[in-house]
């Protein structure tokens, strides 16, 4: 298992080493650093629940959390910015829209 674990880490930089364009390295991301992390704190799972350190009921339980982080990582950062910024607008035009009911009653 701590050679699964070396093997993801070192399998992932060289892929970003391969990946970039021109020659130069890509850089290391937030998923590839999700990525990494997820494989070793499977793999150290794994290795505790082997040498008994860690009983039944954890171990389901830490699984069914890293599988609840891994599939809420459906949507992408770039696209939820997206939906954020349409309800910010939104919000600012109702906004405007009472300010500009209210300067009228007042007038």
């Amino acid at each position: 298992m701590v050679i699964f674990m070396l093997a993801t880490l070192i399998g992932g930089l060289w892929h970003r080493h391969q990946s970039g364009k021109d020659g130069q390295a890509k850089d290391i991301g937030r998923r590839f650093i999700q990525f990494v992390d997820l494989s070793w704190i499977i793999g150290a799972i794994v290795i505790l629940a082997v040498a008994s350190h860690i009983d039944k009921i954890t171990v389901g339980t830490i699984f069914g959390a890293v599988a609840g982080y891994l599939f809420g990582m459906g949507r992408d950062d770039a696209q939820e910015l997206k939906q954020i910024a349409t309800q910010l607008r939104r919000v600012g035009q109702e906004v405007q829209g009472v300010r500009k009911h209210f300067t009228e009653r007042e007038s």
